[in-house]
């Protein structure tokens, strides 16, 4: 089974996806990670830096061209925040496998991106919206395509344990 995790920026898609591909020993894909290992340079040596450099519209290509050549066997696979604002992402993973929306409390993100910082996407989308719309829109979104809600707050991503333990939690909401 391909699982596919989304969720908003500083969920734990990417620390919760690694524990979980492990457990099920599963290949993993950081969709963030993708990018940039095929589209950074000596210029752009993350995806912010490529997030900046090509816009937005054309880093969402980028984002939907990787996810559909992605290697068609069973595989976890964590997107990006704002990927799923674009359609032809959508497309791309719709019939893949699992899509599951990891849920957190916005005072808990908010919180998470105070201390992190504010990712590129989100820093260009403030200049036309407040952040509250902007992350509502996204929860809206991502509620009404996944296929599995489940909620993350409790999971403490520095823990080896609090992550297996997400994991089977996972694993267990799949199976029912």
């Amino acid at each position: 089974m391909t699982i596919i995790l989304c969720g908003l920026p500083t969920s734990g898609k990417s620390s919760l996806g690694k524990a979980l591909a492990k457990f099920l020993n599963l290949p993993f894909y950081d969709l963030d990670d993708l990018i940039v290992s095929n589209y950074s340079s000596a210029l752009y040596s993350s995806s912010a830096e490529i997030y900046k450099a090509y816009g937005d519209q054309k880093f969402s290509e980028c984002e939907a061209r990787i996810l559909e050549t992605l290697p068609p066997e069973d595989a976890l696979i964590s997107l990006g925040g704002g990927t799923l604002m674009y359609e032809a992402s959508y497309r791309a993973i719709q019939t893949r496998g699992a899509l599951v929306f990891l849920s957190v409390e916005l005072p808990l993100i908010y919180e998470r991106l105070e201390k992190r910082g504010l990712p590129e996407r989100l820093k260009e989308a403030m200049k036309t919206k407040p952040l509250s719309e902007i992350l509502t829109e996204r929860i809206d979104r991502m509620k009404e395509i996944a296929d599995y809600i489940f909620p993350v707050d409790h999971v403490d991503h520095s823990s080896k344990s609090s992550l297996e333990q997400a994991s089977q939690d996972l694993i267990t909401l799949l199976k029912s």
